[in-house]
């Protein structure tokens, strides 16, 4: 079974974002950094991009729950793989928008006293 088929899986993805909540920052960080690879490399993006249209209402649950995390760099770094994601592929962009209850999640989002946030 070739790389991406073993790690392009809803378990893994699942298991990276419980690790990108993790207290250690170096578990942390490299949780994102692999989710990171696992969305948004350009190798075979016809896979990723089917992978995510299947699995886009799990993943942004997942990214949800993160980035309402206490911890700064987890909110931040969920945040911003939110945003690439939706960048990259057009489809869960449309389907993210035409949920208003993103729309409040982001408004509220603004309301963060960390103006990075």
């Amino acid at each position: 079974m070739p790389l991406l088929e073993s790690v392009l899986s809803i378990k893994v993805v699942t298991e990276l974002t419980t690790l990108a909540t993790n207290t250690a920052f170096d578990v942390q960080s490299d949780a994102f950094e692999t989710l990171r690879e696992i969305m948004l490399l350009d190798n075979d993006h016809a896979k990723r991009e089917a992978f995510m249209q299947t699995n886009f209402a799990t993943i942004l649950e997942l990214i949800t729950k993160i980035s309402a995390d206490p911890n700064y760099f987890a909110r931040r770094k969920a945040l911003a793989l939110l945003n690439d994601c939706l960048r990259k592929y057009p489809a869960c962009k449309k389907e993210y928008i035409n949920d208003k209850d993103n729309l409040k999640k982001m408004m509220n989002h603004l309301l963060d006293i960390n103006k990075e946030i």
